[in-house]
């Protein structure tokens, strides 16, 4: 800025400083103009945005609700599996307990039958031989 004033005289470097600060104010005051319209367009995006966000958090708060309510219900249906398999298992131990008794007879029947038949076929031999003599 020396140069360029150098030539000139107080009263002109003055006006220079004066036009130089006239300009900063104009650009200050548009700054504060496009500050203004900034602040407006934020509140007037908040005005809409908040409703907005009113919504979403009950959505969101009305799924957790909705999501613990099945939870419980998925866990009260667990809870009532469980102890109806209680109850298969302790019926399925029963059977296999009555399973096994009969087993147990069953096998004793095919003894005494297989000893019957033993004894016909021993019968049989002995009145073969009584009729052959």
């Amino acid at each position: 800025m020396g140069e360029i004033t150098k030539d000139l005289t107080d009263s002109e470097k003055l006006n220079l400083i004066l036009a130089d600060l006239a300009n900063v104010k104009s650009e200050l005051a548009d700054m504060k103009v496009w500050r203004t319209k900034v602040d407006e367009f934020i509140e007037d995006r908040s005005r809409d945005t908040q409703p907005l966000l009113g919504k979403i958090h009950k959505e969101i708060a009305d799924t957790r609700f909705e999501m613990r309510e099945k939870f419980d219900q998925v866990g009260t249906h667990f809870n009532k599996m469980e102890e109806q398999l209680a109850v298969v298992s302790e019926d399925a131990k029963k059977v296999a307990r009555l399973v096994r008794a009969q087993n147990t007879v069953l096998f004793e029947a095919k003894a005494e039958w297989d000893d019957y038949g033993n004894r016909i076929f021993k019968l049989e031999e002995l009145m073969e031989k009584r009729e052959a003599a």
